[in-house]
This record gives structure tokens, C-alpha cells and sequence, in this order.
């Protein structure tokens, strides 16, 4: 079996979880890293047995790599993306893909034209409580879709690029994405929406504590999700929530379990096991198996697009058609 040599663009924490994954893999090997910041590069290459770089370009130009994993801050994506594509290398990149949707369609069409495997990090799609929810609602019609992702991150300093609207969006677009991008995934595309911000709790961000989106979808079905980040940072227990509801039946999804009942009884109950997004984007530049990526660059842009309509939405003080943000 051959040996995926894997290279990452971005040292950070969420990236060091990707390399780890990798690392246990087997036919899969973590080659090269970068990060702009030398100690970051260094320690990642020490964990992995891998080698280190600060310049993206002598990385990609140095090493005999098959794929990347771009997992860098949302404000910094556009140029690691161009450089990967240039060269013809399978990329898989973290969520959300830009912070502008301008940055987000321009490497849409570079990769396009160069014809590579691509996948965005909506990993929770891979989880055996997602593939459990798709198969039943194969053949329900969805009326209601209601998510939740509440949390303490907006909690972090001023100083943190997370909590600066420039550099993040906000977290509808850093964070939440996950539950926008799972209500997508669930019931379908999306057509328009309205949305309302609030700060009214946090005073050292610029970005909203809160947030209320309203939507239609194609469908026909209708959604709402409710945003928050000013709770207590140690309490998880309310982020990515999704209730859907059909005729006389209710299924509850949260990343780590899955409710489903009808007539007030328990049709089904699934706790999450599933491969990683990382084994399955090994397995499918293995293969050269685009089928395989269950979000590719082009699916992370529309859900990338939800959350930059609601936050124009926010900001005019009326409703957004998906389809005029070009």
C-alpha cells in the first residue's frame, strides 16, 4: 500500500489533531510541516518525526509530498490555498474556507481547473450519528430544522484573532459554521435568510455575543439558529445542537449522539464512532476517489455562504437571497 506523504500549512492546535490522526494511520505519514512561527514548526516536526519549514513555498517546492492540510486562521486563507493548487496537490482545508467570499470563489475556480482532490473540515459529516440521521430522512419531508451552538469562546482576549471581526467574521462564520453546515447537510440547500446580531454582553469584541438566523430552504422546510459565545468557556454541553422535526416524529442530533422518536417513543439511538475526516481524505488521494470527500471545496463555499449572508443580513436589516451574493 502506498504511503500518503501528508505536508501541513499551519502548526496550531486544530492542525497538531489533524497530524496526530495521520500519525496513527497506517500507509499515511506526517512529511513536512510549516508555520510562520518557528517554534510552532519546530515542535509539530519534533511530535511527528516530520520536517519543518516557515516559508509555505520552499515546503511545497522542497518536498515530495501527495497531499496538504491547510489549517490556518480564517483571515490568512487565499495565498497557501493558490500555492497548493499551483502545484497540482490534493488539499483538504479547514473550515471556513475565507473569510470573504471573493477569496472563497477565486481558489473555487483555480481548483476546479486543476482538477484536484479537495476537502473542507466539516469532519462531523463522517460520524456515524450523521450517516444514521441521512438514512432516515431519506424519505421524510422535513418541516422544521432548528440548531443551537452556544458557548464561552468570545470569552478569549481582545487580543486573540478570534474575537476581532476583521480577521474572524464572527462566530457565525469561525465557529458555527459546524451547525450551519450540518443543518445544510441534513435537509438541503438553502435559499434565504435573515438574521439579527446582538452585543449586549461582551464589551471587549467587536464581534456579536449573539445571534438569531432565520431561513427558507428550496425544500420548502424552514430553519432558525441561535448563537451565542458569552456563556461560561468550560460549558459545551449546548454547542452543535440540531432538532428536526417531520410528521409525528422528532430526531435530536448532537455530534456525539442521536435521538430519534416517533409517538413519544425511541425509534433509534446512535452514539458517534466513524472513521476521521483525515482517514477518509488519505484513502481518497490514495485512490484518487473525489467520491469519497463528503464536503469538497466547492460544498464548503455554499455553506461558507450562509453564514456571510446572515451576516449581511445583520448589518442591512433585511433578508438575503443566497443567490445575489454572486
Amino acid at each position: 500500500m502506498k504511503t500518503i506523504r501528508m505536508g501541513y500549512i499551519g502548526c496550531g492546535g486544530n492542525a497538531r489533531g489533524h497530524m496526530g490522526r495521520v500519525h496513527g494511520l497506517e500507509g499515511a505519514e506526517v512529511a513536512a510541516v510549516c508555520d510562520t512561527v518557528r517554534e510552532l514548526a519546530d515542535g509539530a516536526a519534533a511530535a511527528f518525526k516530520a520536517r519543518a519549514y516557515t516559508d509555505m513555498h520552499k515546503m511545497l517546492d522542497t518536498e515530495e509530498l501527495d497531499a496538504v492540510t491547510i489549517s490556518i486562521p480564517v483571515y490568512a486563507h487565499g495565498e497557501p490555498e493558490r500555492a497548493v493548487a499551483e502545484r497540482g496537490l490534493p488539499l483538504l482545508v479547514e473550515k471556513p474556507v475565507a473569510r470573504h467570499l471573493e477569496t472563497a470563489r477565486e481558489i473555487e475556480a483555480m481548483l476546479k481547473v486543476a482538477g484536484v482532490i479537495s476537502a473542507v473540515g466539516y469532519q462531523l459529516r463522517y460520524s456515524s450519528t450523521v450517516t444514521a440521521a441521512k438514512e432516515f430522512l431519506l424519505d421524510k419531508q422535513i418541516g422544521l430544522c432548528v440548531g443551537s451552538y452556544w458557548c464561552g469562546t468570545g470569552r478569549l482576549p481582545a487580543s486573540r484573532w478570534t474575537v476581532q471581526f476583521e480577521k474572524s467574521g464572527g462566530q457565525l462564520l469561525e465557529q458555527a459554521t459546524h451547525t450551519v453546515d450540518m443543518m445544510r447537510y441534513l435537509v438541503g440547500e438553502i435559499e434565504e435568510v435573515h438574521a439579527y446580531g446582538a452585543r449586549t454582553i461582551l464589551s471587549h469584541t467587536d464581534c456579536d455575543d449573539a445571534m438569531v438566523v432565520s431561513w427558507k430552504y428550496r425544500s420548502g422546510a424552514l430553519g432558525s439558529l441561535t448563537t451565542s459565545w458569552a456563556m461560561d468557556n468550560s460549558d459545551w454541553r449546548f454547542a452543535n445542537q440540531v432538532h428536526l422535526t417531520g410528521d409525528g416524529w422528532h430526531l435530536h442530533w448532537s455530534a456525539p449522539k442521536l435521538s430519534i422518536k416517533q409517538g413519544g417513543e425511541e425509534l433509534r439511538e446512535v452514539t458517534d464512532t466513524g472513521p476521521s475526516i483525515d482517514q477518509v481524505f488519505c484513502e481518497a488521494v490514495r485512490t484518487k476517489n473525489q467520491k469519497l470527500i463528503l464536503s469538497s471545496y466547492s460544498d464548503g463555499v455554499k455553506s461558507m455562504a450562509i453564514s456571510i449572508a446572515a451576516i449581511e443580513s445583520a448589518r442591512r436589516g433585511e433578508a438575503v437571497r443566497i443567490a445575489d451574493l454572486g
